[in-house]
């Protein structure tokens, strides 16, 4: 499963295998503006927890155009705008056809994997995630997101 939640500065993966014994995931969040020395400071429990069980780079910064469109573009894409030529936030000029999102990669290796992805900003899915995933939903507050994950994980 591969879960999107607001990726920016900070992209945590997890391998959750030891809360799962029988299928492997990852877990994607992101944390819009969140510079890693913040998060490291902050009381943050569960995220903490996270880290303790999984894997955890502070390093994951985006060098490009510090707006929305071109930073969701390159952390998803792995390309900065010269190549995804997402340079604002209108859409429509973009080269996702060559320089995919994550989920795309993913469904097109393996179409069974499960993928979410869960925004709070819907631009993220409604131009970069597209229809690559087999569930996507684009909510209203940050705490919908975290609602929304929870219970979809646990479920899954």
């Amino acid at each position: 499963m591969k879960t999107l939640l607001l990726p920016a500065l900070l992209v945590l993966c997890i391998s959750t295998q030891s809360f799962c014994q029988s299928d492997k995931k990852v877990l994607i969040i992101g944390i819009d503006g969140c510079r890693a020395d913040a998060l490291e400071l902050a009381q943050t429990p569960n995220i903490d927890g996270l880290i303790a069980n999984g894997i955890y780079s502070p390093n994951a910064l985006n060098e490009d155009i510090t707006i929305s469109g071109p930073g969701w573009s390159a952390i998803l894409c792995g390309v900065w705008s010269p190549k995804h030529l997402v340079t604002g936030n209108i859409f429509t000029i973009n080269d996702y056809e060559n320089y995919p999102s994550i989920f795309r990669h993913a469904e097109e290796f393996d179409s069974t994997i499960n993928t979410l992805s869960i925004c709070h900003w819907d631009p993220i899915n409604d131009y970069i995630v597209q229809n690559y995933v087999d569930f996507k939903l684009n909510v209203s507050t940050d705490a919908e997101v975290s609602s929304q994950a929870a219970s979809y994980i646990s479920a899954n």
